[in-house]
């Protein structure tokens, strides 16, 4: 995503994240053909279709009733969280262990990061350049920073 936020001719969305996050909700609604024809209005290709579902099916013992695994759902909502709270994020402190933003915000948490001892992924090399990128995803999925409203429907964060 990285890589292709910083292509002029590519557009980072979030598609991927967003079909796994509606098919985990559609999935608890749906049985495995159900939904496989549910999601064919969003993917045309069979085998991706297929995919998707086996992703969100794996591991039911009856695939035609509803359920399914949902944890997918959390890594969307996790990467708009970031996206929104980017610029107050202390990325060398997220990095610290197994964190929630939300863990980020309490002192008695943040205090004791041991920062020096980090190994960082090689793409937060260049901080500017992550940041840039970060912004291009955020505006090309229309994810707006805290308190501001640029989206023509007045939803904050919403895809138009």
């Amino acid at each position: 995503m990285f890589l292709k936020a910083l292509d002029e001719n590519k557009k980072p969305y979030l598609y991927r994240s967003a079909i796994n996050y509606y098919t985990a909700y559609m999935a608890s609604k749906m049985g495995f053909v159900e939904l496989f024809n549910d999601i064919s209005r969003y993917i045309d290709d069979e085998m991706s279709r297929w995919k998707f579902v086996l992703r969100v099916k794996r591991g039911v013992q009856d695939t035609s009733e509803p359920g399914g695994l949902y944890k997918d759902q959390v890594y969307l909502e996790g990467a708009i969280e970031i996206l929104r709270e980017r610029h107050t994020i202390d990325f060398d402190g997220l990095y610290c262990g197994k964190l929630s933003l939300e863990d980020m915000k309490r002192p008695k948490i943040f205090n004791n990061f041991k920062k020096e001892k980090n190994l960082m992924p090689p793409f937060m090399d260049d901080m500017k350049e992550y940041m840039r990128a970060l912004d291009i995803i955020a505006a090309c999925n229309h994810v707006e920073l805290p308190g501001t409203d640029n989206n023509k429907d007045g939803h904050k964060g919403a895809p138009e």
